[in-house]
């Protein structure tokens, strides 16, 4: 999974996700115990749950459980959808990143999984914490870049207030 700067092809992250759906590997854990971890220990909000690195959800929309693992570091961003109900995985890789497109990144996935589960897949939704933080920054930028280019001016013009009258009278 690309997080935490390691990497994985998706070959590897197909055998991962496998491993993670059926208990089987090097015998490092066992089917309950892949259960286990699955399920979330701290409720995040209300619709899902955190435990082990994976955010135990359920697919929007439907009364499907899905367990979910994303990362990203820098220019990479990469997802594993388990849906071990149906002993199903979804495993998609960018070679992008960034916290703007996160949300809309991952929904790829989640659209890949209510296909899947044979629901039509939604129309992923722009971040709207990006709308909430660009356009206030935006104002400032304005106001700070107002700020400088008058002040400026002032330095080249230190009488700029008597324009309309003569300095002096």
């Amino acid at each position: 999974m690309p997080y935490g700067y390691l990497g994985a092809t998706l070959k590897d992250l197909r055998a991962f996700a496998s491993a993670q759906l059926t208990g089987c590997g090097r015998g490092v854990l066992s089917r309950d115990g892949f259960r286990q971890m699955h399920q979330g220990a701290v409720s995040v909000h209300d619709r899902h749950r955190y435990g082990f690195g994976w955010r135990d959800d359920e697919v929007d929309g439907l009364d499907e459980r899905m367990v979910r693992h994303s990362g990203a570091t820098p220019g990479y961003h990469g997802i594993v959808v388990l849906l071990s109900d149906h002993d199903l995985a979804v495993v998609v890789q960018y070679n992008a990143a960034g916290l703007a497109k996160e949300n809309r990144r991952n929904n790829t996935a989640f659209g890949v999984a209510r296909i899947l589960l044979g629901a039509e897949a939604r129309s992923a939704q722009e971040d709207s914490w990006l709308t909430w933080i660009l356009v206030p920054l935006g104002t400032v930028a304005a106001a700070l870049a107002t700020a400088v280019g008058w002040s400026a001016f002032r330095v080249v013009h230190p009488n700029a207030d008597c324009v309309a009258a003569p300095c002096g009278s």
